[in-house]
Order: structure tokens, then sequence, then C-alpha cells
């Protein structure tokens, strides 16, 4: 820590300035103490809508002072962006207190692996995947800083990546792969209008776990026994990958990912 706010404290409250290293050291806890206090009131002075800095700083300080409830309460943030089931996930833009930056996903990458808080880690090492191969492993620049992944999440991001492609192409919209579908009212009708869909839903530049996909458009060109069956289809697969997007990015499973959020 530079010595100007030190001097400037000393100053104020006329305290004796000293060289030895155990006065510095108090002082840097007493701006540590500070600025604990100044996220504080900000965390608590409008509870339902925060800034990522200031939870970053309040779990940070929270961590090393072992505040557990400013802790929890600052996971809760984190959580609610980042959530643990593929139904609060939908809702995230809804639920979520800190506002939306592109870049966010990265710099919550490196607060959860520097606190410790696994529970987030799927959900935002997922939204780091849709960003291009060249900003996850370049880094991107967030709050006019530079910031990047360590060299291990670049690597499993990237290899994830490659899966999560296939799984969007054949599993995700597998269902407009689906032919001689049981109950099909004009089957020759439907399997030319899936084929034409596939063409373009595959070139859809939307995320593996997307709902995006355009259901009353859909609806309109196939019979609705092929409707039924298809959105039966896509909802199993999105659910299947959220199952297991711990595993793709080395992660313990969901229910040791969801117990980690409240130690």
């Amino acid at each position: 820590m530079s010595h100007a706010i030190p001097s400037r404290l000393c100053s104020r409250y006329k305290i004796l300035s000293s060289s030895s290293p155990s006065f510095w050291v108090c002082i840097h806890v007493v701006c540590c103490l500070i600025y604990f206090d100044q996220c504080i009131y900000s965390f608590f002075e409008n509870a339902e809508k925060t800034e990522f800095e200031i939870v970053a700083g309040v779990l940070r300080l929270s961590t090393k002072y072992d505040v557990k409830y400013l802790r929890l309460r600052a996971i809760r943030h984190l959580s609610l962006t980042y959530p643990t089931s593929l139904e609060a996930w939908d809702r995230r833009h809804e639920t979520r207190t800190i506002p939306p930056n592109p870049f966010t996903p990265f710099a919550v990458v490196n607060l959860a692996r520097e606190t410790n808080i696994l529970g987030i880690l799927p959900g935002v090492m997922y939204r780091c995947n849709t960003f291009s191969a060249e900003l996850i492993f370049d880094g991107v620049i967030f709050k006019d800083s530079h910031i990047e992944l360590d060299l291990v999440d670049k690597r499993t991001c990237l290899i994830a990546s490659a899966e999560l492609l296939n799984r969007k192409q054949r599993d995700i919209y597998g269902f407009l792969r689906l032919d001689c579908v049981d109950g099909c009212r004009d089957r020759s009708t439907c399997d030319l209008q899936k084929l034409q869909w596939l063409s373009t839903a595959t070139r859809f530049n939307c995320s593996a776990l997307s709902d995006d996909f355009n259901w009353p458009e859909f609806k309109n060109n196939v019979c609705s026994r092929c409707f039924s069956v298809s959105q039966d289809s896509f909802r199993k697969a999105r659910r299947d990958l959220w199952a297991d997007l711990p595993n793709l990015f080395n992660l313990p499973s969901w229910s040791e990912l969801e117990a980690s959020l409240v130690a």
C-alpha cells in the first residue's frame, strides 16, 4: 500500500508517525476496515441491487476476516446470476441483482477461484464459453483493466467449447433430425420442414443452453404430434446438458457444489 493514504490519516487523526513495520501494518488494517465499512454500507443501503465491485470487495474482506453472514450474502448475489438449477438459470435476467456487463463472467471466475466459491463456476464458466476462443485465450478489458483466466481454466473452457457445440448440434437440436415420429399426421411435410429448420438452427450464433428457438413459428410448420415430441426432446436435452455441466468443466457434482455455497 502507498504511504500517501496512511500519511493523510496520520495528519487527520494526529497519529504519531513511525517508520516501524508494525506501524504500517496497523495503518493497513485501519484502511482495510474503513474500506470494509464503506462496502458494507453500500451493500445494505440498496439490498436488492448492487454492483460487482461492491460484491467482490465484501466477499474478499468477509472471507479474509471470516465474517460468514456477509460472505453468504455476497455469494447470494452472485448465485442469482450464476445459479445451480436450470430453472433459475432461465430466470436469471429477472432475478439478478448485479447489472449485466459483457465481460463480467471472466472477473467472476477469477473471484470464485480466489474466494473458493465453486458452486457458481459451472454457470459462469459456461458463460465464458459463449465468447470466442480468442477472448478466452487472450483475456478481456473489464472496467478499464485487462483480465484473463488462469491457464488451467483457459484450457478447460476451450476443451469444453467443442463438446458444447457438439451437444448443441447433436442433442439440443436433435429433434430436428427425428423422422418417423409415431403418430405424425403428415410425415413427408413434417420431415421436410424439420430439415429446413435444421439448416437454419445449426447456423444460429447462440449458446448451447439458449432457449431462443422460435417455437410459435415452428408450431405452424409441423403437426401437433411432431411439435409435442420436438419440445419434449429439446427440454430433455437442455436438462441433460445442465446436469452434466460440472463434469464438462472438471468440477464436483451439483450436490457438492450446492453444499459449498452455504459452507
